[in-house]
């Protein structure tokens, strides 16, 4: 009786005073309050999405699962953009991976939400979360010694003649990533196009301008700031 009288008050204890779990680790951008608008996004009238980023109470996960390579393409025409995001994850553990990522987005008075969002895994449709109204989150697997590709596209309207687009939450990954390509298509009504990275401009057969860069062992400290007229 004695023994069960405990067992019933430690019951009552940890229903008044539960433990706390780390089940739900907080997101990487409210670890960044002064790092770009999270990490992510600085901007204020420019409109700034992002660069995916994890859970930062994934640290266990560090040494095994990183962010390899990115390759971004920019649509940009009078009165909006269209991103097309290709992220490459690798595990180089000996079992399979679980990572959670965020996604970002800008959304201010000038700026409206991202439509026709699609987020795929390796060609498969993945679920994804609205965490409040800027930010979507979705879990992805990856298997033992092995990479994935993630791919996010939008569009996003947007009234003024600048965009931006999110790179410093590249630091949450706490090294720098492989390889970066930067595809920037400029349409009609896209002019003297300027960025603070050194693109190179050519022309596309279909007569649109195109702007590239790539960058190795890619550390950005600037986010990437388009302005045109």
């Amino acid at each position: 009786m004695r023994m069960i009288s405990v067992l019933l008050i430690l019951t009552i204890c940890c229903l008044i005073f539960p433990v706390k779990s780390h089940a739900n680790p907080i997101p990487a951008e409210r670890e960044f309050p002064k790092f770009l608008w999270i990490p992510i996004a600085i901007g204020g009238a420019v409109v700034t999405t992002g660069l995916l980023y994890r859970y930062i109470g994934q640290e266990n996960q560090l040494d095994v699962v990183s962010f390899k390579s990115e390759d971004i393409m920019i649509h940009l025409e009078s009165g909006g953009a269209m991103i097309e995001g290709l992220y490459t994850f690798e595990n180089t553990g000996e079992e399979s991976r679980k990572q959670v990522l965020v996604y970002p987005f800008k959304v201010n008075d000038d700026i409206g939400f991202p439509v026709n969002l699609s987020v795929l895994c390796n060609g498969k449709e993945l679920e994804y979360r609205w965490k409040g109204e800027k930010e979507i989150e979705f879990e992805v697997g990856i298997p033992a010694n092995s990479t994935i590709e993630v791919e996010v596209t939008f569009y996003q309207p947007c009234m003024g003649n600048d965009y931006t687009y999110i790179l410093e939450t590249t630091k949450s990954w706490g090294e720098p990533i492989e390889r970066a390509r930067f595809t920037i298509y400029a349409y009609d009504g896209i002019y003297n196009l300027s960025t603070p990275y050194p693109f190179i401009e050519s022309v596309s057969t279909d007569g649109c301008r195109l702007y590239t860069y790539e960058a190795y062992n890619f550390m950005p400290d600037r986010d990437l700031d388009i302005e045109w007229q």
